[in-house]
């Protein structure tokens, strides 16, 4: 089976063209083949089998790994291409790695492959780094991106919602604050609306208005649960009329909602 793997590597190697950014005349080139032969192995379901036969497990460094993860010829293998991240890089030293777990989230996520960029998302959150610097990352990696490979911004509302889930309520905040920072990373109201309800819940009114605030800025369209959640902080405040305009707003855009009970 290598012989035929080796055979696949050798031409590979031969018609291979690197991005720019990673690849050039200055790199070694044990390097440019390791890359290819990984390449290559990642598209068979016995990787890790593979890269044991092949002797190739303790020659991974962080380069090595970082651009197999760029390779667009595993767009089709992206769990698979997770999989060998997540067991390479305690392996290599790079498991605290923000670029390049900002990188996997958003390439995941362009993939529709949601529920294992959520699993790196949480990773990122316990690096414990401030969250304008993962936004920031993460909005970095449309520069990686072209017409091919589309960057999704669900990755944002991902992000926003793994620290609401956490209880990091000023953090999920943050996500919106940042648009105020020249990032364009506003997440969709379906993530909006739930930090809202769980500020609403902790009774964060300061912070629950500050994100109002935010989406207003933002140009969010606010739909029946996001009046509801106002007008229900403005009632828990002892803002009746306050309440009432809300309402009215909402009457006013053609939305109803059967979950909103106060008796003026």
């Amino acid at each position: 089976m290598w012989r035929i793997f080796h055979g696949r590597i050798t031409r590979c190697i031969e018609q291979a063209t690197f991005h720019r950014h990673y690849f050039n005349s200055h790199l070694p080139q044990n390097n440019l083949i390791l890359i290819q032969e990984l390449t290559e192995i990642l598209r068979n379901k016995k990787w890790k089998s593979l890269i044991k036969v092949a002797s190739l497990k303790n020659k991974l460094n962080p380069y090595v790994v970082r651009s197999v993860l760029h390779q667009e010829q595993l767009s089709n293998h992206l769990e698979r291409l997770l999989s060998f991240f997540q067991w390479s890089k305690h392996k290599v030293g790079i498991q605290s790695d923000l670029e390049i777990h900002s990188f996997l989230a958003a390439r995941l996520c362009s993939n529709n492959l949601y529920s294992p960029a959520n699993s790196v998302l949480e990773n990122v959150i316990r690096f414990g780094l401030p969250p304008l610097d993962v936004l920031k990352s993460i909005d970095n990696c449309r520069k990686i991106f072209d017409e091919s490979r589309k960057f999704d911004h669900v990755v944002f509302g991902l992000l926003m919602d793994k620290y609401r889930e956490k209880g990091y309520l000023f953090e999920a905040a943050s996500v919106v604050f940042a648009h105020s920072n020249d990032l364009d990373c506003i997440p969709s109201l379906l993530y909006c609306n739930r930090l809202l309800t769980d500020l609403l819940k902790d009774g964060n009114f300061r912070l629950f208005w500050r994100v109002c605030d935010a989406m207003r800025e933002a140009n969010v369209t606010f739909n029946a649960l996001t009046y509801t959640s106002m007008a229900d902080a403005h009632c828990r405040e002892g803002n009746v009329s306050d309440a009432k305009e809300v309402l009215a707003e909402m009457e006013e855009k053609g939305l109803c909602s059967s979950n909103f009970t106060y008796k003026f």
